[in-house]
Parts: structure tokens; C-alpha cells; sequence
């Protein structure tokens, strides 16, 4: 992508990943000073990324600060957004205070019979990060070979909390979870915040958290699910009853008692 002087940017330094600001644009990398530092290092342009935050901020500004990948800022204040996840990471939310997005999980919080994947070792739970390396490497081959990197510029997906104001979408979403075994919950709230189109699918996405205030929740039942249900979880998700306020004390255990209802139908 055309890379220009004072653009913020992430970058991949081989091992770990790094954000600046660009003050040089050479012919086959820029070079970029350190974020809070003075220091300056030169990166392959195949190692380089809009940083995240300039998407989340409203700040891109024109199409020409991007080149021809730009991102669509959406005004959703009075639209319901929806999000499905497996029941399995309510835990997580309730230690989260709502939903995060997957890179700003704090690990410390959760063990590994929360949130598979924390890791023990020496007695405590490590802190991931989100590796970008195997996403800057992509870029680097797409580079390599000549192919634009416009459409790839983003970043990790796991920067961004997804939803979606479509309900044939969402039922998608609960399809999916369904398939890996696991028992959907569905989300809905508004949020005033800004929020942009993915350019890669008919999600929409932010880098702000949710907080449980402003959600409310419905268990979704084995009857509900599956190609041949979806008018029946349709009508589910329409309709405005039952769903669990999540400000309230106890929501969880509610949604606990559906579905282990659930498991006795």
C-alpha cells in the first residue's frame, strides 16, 4: 500500500510487534520512529500495517491517506448489533465486565477452565499476545510475488470485536458454533460508539470493549438450531421477550438454568 510520512503504523520486527510512526518512505521500506521514542528503525514495507487505532479513532481521514482501501465509518446508535459466542466464555465475560476484543483478553484473570488456551508454567498463567507473526509473513509473500496488501492492511482480527445488525447473519454465527459442539448465546445491545464495515465480510467491527450494562442475552435451545430451524431461531432473536438483562444480578445463572433446561428436553 502507499505508505507516507507521518502515518502511525504497526510493524513486525521479527519477533514481536511494534508501532511508530513513519518519517521516511523509501523505495522497498520506510523508515519509522519507535512509538515514545527517538530511536528510528528501517522495515520492509511487506512488515508494515495502518496501525489499528487510526480505524478505531474515526481519524483516516481521506481515501488518499489510505490509497484505495478505505474503511466505512457507520453511524448504528439506534440499530440493534448481535453477537453469538459458546456459552463456554460467559466466565471470560463476566471477568472482562463484557465483551473484549480477543487481544485484550487478560489472560492473568482466567484459567485454563475458563478460557482454553490459557497456558500454566512455573505456577502462574502466562499473558499471550496475539502472534502477528504468521499475518506479516502472509504480507510479506503477497508483497514478494506483487500482489497488492491493500486488502490485508487491517490487521489481526483478533484486534477487533465483531457483530452484526443482520440476523441472518447471526444465525450463521450460532450455525457455526454449533457445528464445533459447543452451545450458542446470542448478545444484542446498541452502542452509540463508532463502529466501521469489514471490507473482508458483511461483519461490522470495533476496538472498543462492550460492557455488560448495555447487553442483553438469550440461551439459544437445540430446537433452535441448524438449517432446518432457522426461521424458527429467526423468530427467536425478533422477538423481544426473554431476553436476560445483563446489568442484573445473577443474569448468568438464568442462562445457565436454559440451558441446562435445555439438556433435559
Amino acid at each position: 500500500m502507499p505508505f507516507k510520512v507521518n502515518m502511525y503504523v504497526r510493524y513486525w520486527d521479527g519477533r514481536t510487534v511494534s508501532y511508530g510512526q513513519i518519517v521516511e518512505v523509501r523505495e522497498d521500506s520506510c523508515l519509522i520512529r519507535v512509538g515514545g521514542m527517538d530511536r528510528k528503525v528501517e522495515v520492509k514495507n511487506g512488515h508494515i500495517s495502518i496501525h489499528p487505532a487510526v480505524v478505531a479513532s474515526g481519524s483516516h481521514g481521506k481515501n488518499e491517506m489510505l490509497g484505495p482501501w478505505h474503511i466505512h465509518k457507520l453511524t448504528l446508535t439506534d440499530r440493534f448489533l448481535y453477537h453469538a459466542t459458546a456459552f463456554d466464555l460467559i466466565p471470560s465475560i463476566i471477568q472482562h465486565r463484557g465483551l473484549v476484543p480477543r487481544s485484550r483478553v487478560n489472560w492473568q484473570l482466567l484459567g485454563e477452565s475458563v478460557y482454553k488456551g490459557a497456558e500454566n508454567a512455573a505456577g502462574r498463567v502466562k499473558s499471550p499476545v496475539v502472534d502477528l507473526g504468521e499475518y506479516f509473513t502472509g504480507m510479506r509473500k503477497w508483497a514478494e510475488i506483487g500482489e497488492s496488501i491493500d486488502s490485508m492492511a487491517l490487521g489481526d482480527v483478533g484486534e477487533f470485536l465483531y457483530a452484526t445488525t443482520k440476523v441472518d447473519i447471526v444465525i450463521n454465527y450460532v450455525e457455526e458454533i454449533s457445528k464445533k459442539d459447543k452451545d450458542p448465546v446470542v448478545f444484542r445491545f446498541k452502542d452509540r460508539r463508532a463502529w466501521y464495515r469489514d471490507p473482508k465480510s458483511t461483519a461490522v467491527m470495533t476496538m472498543n470493549s462492550i460492557p455488560l450494562q448495555i447487553m442483553q442475552v438469550k440461551f439459544i435451545p437445540k430446537k433452535c438450531r441448524g438449517i432446518a430451524n432457522e426461521d424458527r431461531l429467526e423468530t427467536l432473536l425478533l422477538d423481544n421477550e426473554e431476553w436476560v438483562d445483563c446489568s442484573e444480578i445473577g443474569w448468568d445463572d438464568t442462562v445457565d438454568l436454559d440451558r441446562q433446561l435445555d439438556v433435559l428436553r
